[in-house]
């Protein structure tokens, strides 16, 4: 076998792996769907939550590079 090449095995795996999360990702929605959508904190949370998956990566490649130019990184 070359290196490189996958083996049945980690195709197994693979799909296991990818099959687990799909679960957990589908209980976690079915769990967001079943609540109460009245509570305000419920709501504040799904919004910050929100704001920092969208927001929060370009926010720390911002910091990364101003970091750099001000020489922290040397």
């Amino acid at each position: 076998m070359e290196a490189g090449m996958a083996t049945e095995d980690d195709h197994a795996y693979r799909n296991a792996t990818l099959a687990k999360l799909e679960e957990r990702a589908i209980k976690g929605l079915f769990a967001l769907i079943e609540r109460d959508g009245g509570d305000r904190k419920f709501w504040v949370r799904t919004a910050v939550g929100m704001f920092l998956v969208t927001a929060g990566p370009m926010i720390l490649i911002s910091l990364f590079f101003l970091g750099r130019e001000l020489g922290y990184f040397e």
